[in-house]
């Protein structure tokens, strides 16, 4: 969002992740890193911290959402 002080995020953005559940399938766990890969140039070290979510897409047979993921969306 462009403001008179600049290129700042979009505080609606933002409310959208806080608000956001546990993902319980991929799509909603490939929703949720949407919308953090959206607003990463406002998160600093944002590759390190999003990590646990982009690992939960990798391929495997059954989705899986972990403990290390869990306590990253609730901070």
């Amino acid at each position: 969002m462009v403001t008179q002080r600049g290129i700042e995020a979009n505080p609606l953005k933002i409310r959208a992740i806080i608000d956001m559940k546990a993902p319980t399938c991929l799509n909603e766990a490939q929703r949720l890193t949407g919308r953090i890969a959206a607003l990463s140039r406002f998160i600093s070290k944002s590759a390190e911290k999003s990590l646990p979510f982009f690992k939960t897409l990798r391929k495997a047979k059954t989705f899986e959402w972990g403990t290390p993921a869990n306590l990253l969306l609730k901070n």
